[in-house]
C-alpha cells in the first residue's frame, strides 16, 4: 500500500477514534455534576412551537404542557402556523385546558428557512426571557421546563436538551433509535467538554437578550436548517456565557422516527446541509475528517478486493476498534435515551451507519431535500 495513503488512513483514523473517548469523557462530566435537581428559577418562559400538518400528534403535546409543573403564570406558549393544510390549527384554538397559548400564522413566501422565519415570528411576539423551542412532534415530560429552567444561572445563555426516539415497532424504526441516541450522545458530549458543536432544537432553551446580541439568524437566513447548531456555535464564539447539556430523565423530549427510509435519508441530507456553513470554519475541517473517516471505511473492502496490500486487515482492525469504542460510549444512554434491549441491535446498526453517512453527507451539501410535504432549498 502506498505510504501516503497508509499515513492518511492514520491520520484520520487517530483523530476520529481521539473525538470518541473526548465525547465519552464530556459524558462522564455530565453525569458527574450532581442530579438532584436545585430549584428552578423564577424565569419567564416563552415555549415556541413551529408546525405543519401536525394536526395527529398536536393533541399529545398539548396535553403534555397543560400538565407542566412550572408556575403556569411564568410561561407562553407560541405557536407558529407554518402554512398547514391541516385542522391543526382549529386544534389548538380549541383546547380549553391552557390559558397562555398564542397562534400565529407564519405566511413567508420564502424557499428555504421556513422554521426561522417562525421561530423569528414567535421570539419577536414573545414576551418570555428565555425562548424554549420543540417541535409539534415531541412530547414531554411535566416536569420538562422545570428541568430545564433549573440549568440556567446568571452567566448561562444556552441549555441543550436531550431527545429521544421512539423505538417503534419496526427494526428499521429500532436501528434508527439506536443510531440517533449516539448522535445525541456526542453532541452532549462535546458540550460536556465545552466544544459544543451538536444540538437539537426538538430540546433547546436560550436567553433571548443573548440571541438578539449574537444577531439572532440574521446571517444564515440563507440556509434553511441551522436554528440550533449555528445559533449555539454563535453564542460559544462571540460571547463569555456558558452552555450546558441537561442530561436529566425530567428534561427529555421525545419524538417518532421515520418510517421508512426516504424519510430518514431526506431528514439527514437536511442536518447535514449546513455542515459547511457553520460560524467557525474548524468545525467544519473537523466534520470533514468524521466524513473521510466513513468514507475509508466504505473504500477500504472495495480496495481489499482489488487487492490492494493490507485493506482488509486495515478494514478490520478500524471497524473493530470503532465498534468497541461506540459500544462503551451508545451504552451511556441504555434506558434514558433508548430502550432497554436495544443493544442487540447494535452490530447491525454499525454496518447501516457507514452508508448512511457517506451519502447522506454528500447529497446534504450538494443538494436540496424534502421536507414536511415540501421541496426545500438548502
Amino acid at each position: 500500500m502506498n505510504s501516503i495513503l497508509l499515513f492518511f488512513i492514520v491520520v484520520v483514523s487517530v483523530t476520529y477514534f481521539l473525538f470518541l473517548i473526548l465525547v465519552y469523557v464530556g459524558i462522564i462530566n455530565l453525569q458527574s455534576v450532581k442530579k438532584v435537581m436545585k430549584t428552578a428559577p423564577r424565569l419567564k418562559l416563552s415555549v415556541i412551537i413551529p408546525f405543519r400538518d401536525e394536526a395527529e400528534n398536536l393533541p399529545a403535546l398539548l396535553d403534555d404542557l397543560s400538565k407542566q409543573t412550572y408556575p403556569n403564570d411564568l410561561f407562553e406558549i407560541i405557536f407558529v402556523n407554518d402554512n398547514s393544510a391541516d385542522n391543526s390549527a382549529e386544534i389548538i384554538n380549541n383546547y380549553k385546558s391552557l390559558n397562555n397559548i398564542l397562534l400565529l400564522n407564519n405566511d413567508s413566501n420564502l424557499k428555504r428557512a421556513f422554521k426561522k422565519n417562525a421561530m423569528l415570528k414567535g421570539i419577536t411576539k414573545s414576551s418570555g426571557e428565555i425562548i424554549v423551542s420543540t417541535d409539534a412532534d415531541c412530547r414531554v415530560s411535566p416536569k420538562w421546563l422545570e428541568t430545564l429552567t433549573s440549568f440556567f444561572d446568571d452567566n448561562t445563555a444556552l441549555v441543550s436538551g436531550p431527545v429521544k426516539f421512539d423505538s417503534g415497532n419496526s427494526l428499521f424504526e429500532k436501528m434508527q433509535s439506536l443510531e440517533f441516541a449516539g448522535l445525541v450522545i456526542t453532541g452532549a458530549g462535546l458540550i460536556g467538554i465545552k466544544k459544543p458543536i451538536i444540538a437539537n432544537a426538538a430540546n433547546l432553551a436560550f436567553r433571548k437578550s443573548v440571541f438578539f446580541e449574537v444577531g439572532g439568524y440574521e446571517d444564515n437566513m440563507h440556509l434553511s436548517s441551522g436554528d440550533d447548531e449555528i445559533l449555539m456555535q454563535k453564542i460559544a464564539a462571540q460571547t463569555s456565557y456558558d452552555i450546558k447539556y441537561a442530561w436529566n430523565n425530567n428534561a427529555l423530549v421525545s419524538s417518532k422516527g421515520n418510517s421508512d427510509l426516504n424519510g430518514f435519508m431526506q431528514q439527514r441530507r437536511r442536518w447535514a446541509s449546513k455542515s459547511l456553513f457553520y460560524f467557525n470554519k474548524g468545525i467544519t475541517i473537523f466534520l470533514s475528517g468524521v466524513f473521510l473517516f466513513y468514507l475509508l471505511l466504505l473504500l477500504l473492502p472495495i480496495l481489499a478486493l482489488a487487492g490492494v496490500g493490507k485493506s482488509g486487515e486495515i478494514f478490520f482492525f478500524l471497524f473493530t476498534t470503532k465498534i468497541l469504542l461506540e459500544y462503551f460510549l451508545v451504552m451511556q444512554g441504555e434506558g434514558f435515551l433508548f430502550d432497554k434491549g436495544l443493544r442487540k441491535y447494535f452490530f447491525l446498526t454499525e454496518i447501516f451507519q457507514i452508508p448512511y453517512i457517506v451519502t447522506a453527507a454528500v447529497l446534504g451539501v450538494f443538494g436540496n431535500y424534502e421536507w414536511k410535504k415540501r421541496k426545500v432549498e438548502r
